[in-house]
């Protein structure tokens, strides 16, 4: 997937600081998601690109465009790694692991983050929420 190892971890790590720095939000005060069906808690929730965004990088960095809208969304390293694991098969607690092992940060901090930027990719409308396949009847 494009951006899944970190490019620039001294960038990752500063957005991942400015995050913590920001008003904690912890992932079951989310209303934009919601557990997958079937028992699933809000962590094993998965999500995939929206359709149509792309991604670039420019002289300014990162950027998600939306070419159905023509509305570009410029990343920080961690956001961008974040949006870059949303390829529709990775739970948020996986997620969370991924980050954790790449930034050596605690598992539980990194859960609270990717729910936070999970919520600005949704709001953003650069990521969807998987939704689960009905049961068989």
């Amino acid at each position: 997937c494009p951006g899944c190892r970190v490019q620039d971890p001294s960038a990752l790590h500063l957005g991942l600081r400015l995050l913590r720095q920001s008003a904690q939000v912890s992932p079951g005060e989310l209303p934009q998601l919601h557990p997958p069906g079937r028992g699933g808690g809000l962590t094993m929730a998965r999500f995939r690109w929206a359709e149509g965004v792309v991604s670039g990088k420019d002289d300014h960095g990162m950027y998600l465009l939306n070419e159905k809208s023509g509305e570009t969304s410029r990343l920080d390293e961690a956001m961008f790694f974040v949006w870059a694991l949303c390829d529709g098969t990775r739970s948020i607690e996986e997620m969370a692991h991924q980050l954790a092992d790449e930034t050596g940060d605690p598992y539980e901090e990194m859960l609270s983050l990717v729910a936070n930027m999970l919520r600005s990719l949704v709001n953003l409308r650069l990521v969807a929420q998987v939704e689960e396949a009905p049961p068989a009847a």
